[in-house]
């Protein structure tokens, strides 16, 4: 008995959606889904298969969103076959008007209960009859887990809301128990010794209570952010892990302080004492609430951690290529029946601790080693079974990658030899004319490969006919998957194939995103600690020279980062810049260094510098800035031989610029970072008597 034939047609955004749809539907008897990624083998027209896969196909299965709606090519698949009449089975996935012509098609609705409604839209396909659900697809449904995490997230938003007004609270409550506390012309002078000392805690309590609210305040909007755009299908797991991950992070140090603020200081004398012990009513009550609130803020974080890490529907709900490889192990497992100890060694080789997991190797079929080297008569080896590849590149920039290419073809088992594989390497740096022809020439044994985020013209169309690999991560995985199918062909669907993603998106290597990450934060931070100064003191010298070395500092560490995500600096030319950057860091500190100079006076005398055991903690972090900085520059150019290009030139493709939410997240973390320091400068320069 056949089995019947299922076209999954979808919008590579919800490749996700796709891959779990056709593991349900192979999983219940007497269906064989046509997924394209698991199908389409190299050397053969794509379109030609695409097409020969829709004619042989029995029902088609439309995930329907915007995007798919959108789609040129999805919308052709189900009108071919609606001419043909094969049934079309819609499964909604976003919100969506759907066109006329599908008014009269089943449909069922897969935001709700996920994994539930696949199931019935495999039985709907099985017995041959319509679903319930044709009508309301235009409305927002969300599925629990993801409700669930959104719920999380704004649990958390309120609670750290409400955290960071009961710290203004806090802080004014404070400030009414204080003298001035933005001023000391004259007041130690004027008080006497018991007053200055009590004080002076007053005082220490309100600048750390400045200092927790620049921390709590930026968290509110992150963790808020991150919720809304999961609910809009925007926010991948690095946005809700960075919110999530912040929250908890930063709310154990809040807590901390918070208990510190409210307690009881002991200032070495019984009288001083006496004004502290018991804490006034209020600040203690609000003390207590804010802790508390800390607490149910921590705790929800925490959940929400978990859901994003574990939970499949969330994972489903995330831009392609943006969720957790781990989750598509899941769906594989599905597919093919493995037991969960496959999922706990992809778990343990994700965060590195095993590295048997995961697809087989191609030297696992033969010994590798063999290349380069002699047999025993001193005869070189017969690599007339080995895989033939050549790799073609078009651009002098994108050398240092096509080395790194045939290394991992080498260490592979491929080698020169007749009617080759080639590899056209595809970048913003290569003419596309060029990229075009080359692929024209290589005919069906030509394979694009992808070296940066790049948007193709118009008249890309024709390469849709031939195999694409994404190599912008500079994972070794994709081409090793690639290779070993491309050797030994097995079986439709053994093993797992990369997650495809769209060229126009900005995808780069882990160490360029942390690149970016980095200096981006640093930049923020640096923006932080010099609005704190103009804020305190925006009229003084020393606050003043701090933003001026500031804003070149920033836009130039800017500059640096956009330029490198683009792949736009040699290593030559990021030398030269990393050199000027730092040296306006160096300025920077030499400038900072000056706020442990206090411009007030006491009672006529111009104060002193602190001593040496309240300037070190401050003076050694303003000074490792650029040493840090040198170091991590350093660094970076030893691991991005393979991304920096090795010659200059104009930009030949429509190069994607970095994308703004990479690294966004962490930008709310540092900034208060950088205020945070501050503020512990002014206050020990302004108020720590000497």
């Amino acid at each position: 008995m056949s089995r019947t034939k299922v076209f999954v047609s979808y919008a590579r955004r919800e490749f996700y959606f796709a891959e779990a749809v056709a593991a349900t539907l192979e999983k219940r008897g007497g269906l064989d889904p046509w997924l394209d990624v698991y199908r389409l083998r190299p050397g053969v027209d794509w379109a030609a298969e695409l097409d020969a896969g829709l004619q042989a196909a029995d029902v088609l299965v439309l995930l329907a969103s915007p995007t798919a709606m959108r789609s040129v090519y999805v919308r052709r698949e189900w009108e071919l076959a609606m001419e043909r009449g094969i049934p079309v089975y819609v499964g909604i996935v976003a919100a969506v008007r759907l066109p006329a012509e599908l008014a009269r098609c089943p449909v069922v609705d897969l935001r709700g209960r996920v994994w539930r409604r696949m199931a019935d839209l495999a039985d709907a396909v099985v017995a041959e009859r319509g679903t319930e659900g044709t009508s309301p697809v235009r409305r927002v449904v969300v599925a629990g887990p993801v409700l669930v995490t959104a719920i999380l997230a704004v649990l958390t938003s309120v609670a750290m809301a409400w955290a960071t007004v009961l710290l203004v609270q806090l802080g004014m409550e404070i400030a009414r128990r204080s003298w001035n506390p933005w001023t000391v012309d004259d007041w130690t002078s004027e008080g006497s010794a018991l007053e200055v000392l009590v004080t002076q805690a007053w005082q220490f309590r309100l600048f750390q209570l400045l200092a927790m609210t620049a921390l709590a305040a930026p968290l509110v909007l992150a963790v808020l952010l991150s919720g809304v755009q999961l609910l809009r299908r925007r926010a991948g797991l690095g946005v809700l892990l960075v919110g999530f991950g912040a929250v908890t992070g930063i709310g154990v140090v809040l807590y901390g302080a918070a208990w510190y603020v409210v307690r009881p200081p002991d200032l070495g004398n019984a009288i001083a004492n006496q004004y502290f012990d018991p804490l006034p009513a209020e600040i203690a009550a609000e003390g207590s609430l804010l802790r508390a609130l800390l607490a149910g803020a921590m705790l929800c974080a925490a959940f929400g951690v978990a859901t994003a890490l574990w939970s499949r529907t969330v994972h489903l709900w995330q831009p392609t290529g943006a969720g957790l490889d781990l989750h598509r192990v899941r769906s594989f497992e599905l597919r093919h029946g493995h037991r969960l100890s496959l999922l706990m060694r992809e778990l343990l080789a994700h965060v590195g601790l095993d590295r048997r997991s995961g697809p087989r190797r191609p030297w696992d079929d033969a010994d590798s080693s063999v290349i380069g080297r002699r047999t025993s008569d001193g005869s070189p080896p017969d690599v007339s079974g080995w895989l033939s590849v050549e790799v073609r590149c078009l651009a002098a920039a994108d050398e240092g990658v096509a080395r790194t290419v045939r290394r991992v073809c080498r260490t592979a088992g491929a080698v020169d030899g007749p009617e080759p594989w080639v590899l056209v390497l595809v970048s913003s740096r290569a003419n596309w004319e060029a990229t075009r022809q080359a692929v024209k020439e290589a005919g069906p044994r030509a394979i694009c490969v992808l070296l940066d985020s790049v948007r193709l013209p118009p008249d890309s169309a024709e390469l849709r006919r031939y195999q694409w690999l994404d190599f912008r991560r500079r994972e070794p995985e994709a081409l090793h998957h690639l290779l070993a199918e491309l050797r030994s062909p097995r079986a439709v669907g053994e093993r797992r194939p990369p997650t495809p993603i769209a060229s126009s998106r900005y995808v780069a290597p882990a160490r360029v995103i942390g690149f970016v990450v980095l200096c981006r934060s640093g930049a923020a931070a640096f923006v932080g600690f010099a609005l704190v100064g103009l804020v305190l003191h925006p009229l003084a010298g020393r606050t003043m020279a701090v933003a001026v070395v500031t804003v070149p500092l920033v836009a130039c560490l800017g500059r640096l980062t956009d330029r490198v995500a683009r792949r736009c600096p040699t290593a030559a030319a990021f030398r030269r810049s990393c050199v000027l950057v730092c040296a306006l860091a160096v300025a920077w500190s030499a400038v900072a260094l000056l706020s442990f100079w206090t411009p007030a006076s006491r009672g006529g005398r111009p104060r002193d510098l602190l001593p040496p055991g309240e300037l070190l903690p401050y003076a050694g972090f303003i000074v490792f800035v650029p040493v840090f900085m040198g170091l991590f520059f350093y660094m970076f150019l030893l691991l991005s031989r393979s991304w920096l290009p090795v010659a200059g030139g104009e930009l030949r493709g429509a190069a994607v610029a970095v994308g703004t939410t990479a690294g966004m997240g962490f930008v709310p973390v540092s900034g208060p970072c950088g205020a945070f320091m501050a503020l512990g400068i002014e206050f020990a320069t302004t108020y720590v008597v000497n």
